[in-house]
């Protein structure tokens, strides 16, 4: 069986690596993202699947579109005769005619338990609503946006501590060996799918990083939960005294906070207090500007100007 593998971060790198280890599997070409500058030098750089496709000696194509079914591209795709395409976080919106081209179609693997959470952001969502478990589906691709068949679905239990980060490692583990085995199932003629439940459908939109600035007068668990869906993009951040401070991990205290919501109730080497509706946020990771992110002990020794009790947190 020919296999095009069509995927850009480090997610769809570690499926495609489990796959390569099999040698009876057949990858005829890599789709991925172009190459973009990124970081604080702004320097060119290749995503996670280019660079293992490249240590493989793969044939790679990175078109910045796919809309036009005579482009290069598109041709080479067509040149690559797959039987399967497998799509994982991609990034590019497939057109009907590449969803054509593979003899059993393209397939997704896509990290949530479809329908809940179609969209480009599905576990910080599940995060952000407090969702007790997430999981992988893989769906048969149509048209729609999430919406095709499904072959296939695990889920995991999202722990108390678990961050966007922590979930999104454990899920391309579960990706990779849920894609290795429907693989293998179509080989052996052995793929049956559901459809889904379209009423059920909610959507989980592409983040931005206005979307981390913390509402403290939001519930504790709400503000809790951000903190952690947000961690490692964009990162949950408030204002102090001007200046943006970055949380990357906090606890609830149930206390009753007799001050306004966002005023610094405490700072200790515990953790600096926030006060918030139905409770108090305990920052004990933060990061401001310029600096590299900190645990609260190590911040609390060199205080900026602004931050003491009594301060409001906008």
């Amino acid at each position: 069986m020919r296999i095009v593998f069509a995927g850009t971060p480090h997610f769809a790198q570690v499926i495609l690596n489990k796959i390569l280890k099999d040698p009876s599997i057949n990858i005829a070409g890599v789709l991925t993202q172009p190459d973009r500058r990124s970081g604080r030098g702004k320097k060119i750089s290749s995503s996670p699947v280019k660079m293992l496709a490249q240590d493989y000696d793969l044939s790679i194509i990175q078109p910045v579109n796919l809309k036009d079914p005579d482009s290069i591209e598109a041709k080479q795709l067509r040149d690559w005769q797959p039987d399967l395409m497998i799509v994982a976080a991609y990034g590019l919106i497939l057109p009907q005619y590449i969803l054509d081209i593979p003899i059993y179609g393209c397939i997704n693997a896509h990290a949530s338990l479809l329908p809940r959470w179609r969209g480009a952001a599905p576990i910080q969502h599940a995060l952000l609503s407090g969702d007790p478990k997430t999981g992988i589906s893989i769906m048969q691709m149509e048209k729609g946006l999430d919406s095709g068949p499904v072959i296939s679905m695990e889920s995991i239990r999202v722990a108390n501590d678990d961050t966007a980060g922590i979930i999104h490692d454990k899920l391309a583990t579960l990706a990779a060996q849920m894609i290795y085995q429907t693989i293998h199932d179509f080989q052996d003629h052995k793929i049956s799918s559901t459809t889904q439940d379209h009423t059920s459908a909610n959507y989980a939109h592409k983040l931005d990083k206005q979307d981390a600035k913390i509402d403290w007068h939001n519930q504790v668990a709400d503000i809790e939960r951000a903190i952690r869906a947000y961690n490692p993009w964009p990162i949950a951040h408030t204002v102090i005294n001007n200046t943006v401070i970055r949380i990357f991990s906090a606890s609830i205290l149930k206390q009753n906070p007799l001050v306004p919501c966002g005023t610094i109730v405490k700072i200790s080497k515990t953790g600096i207090e926030v006060a918030a509706t139905g409770g108090i946020i305990n920052i004990t990771r933060l990061q401001l500007p310029g600096k590299k992110p900190i645990q609260v002990q190590d911040f609390v020794n060199s205080l900026p100007n602004g931050f003491a009790q009594g301060a409001h947190c906008e």
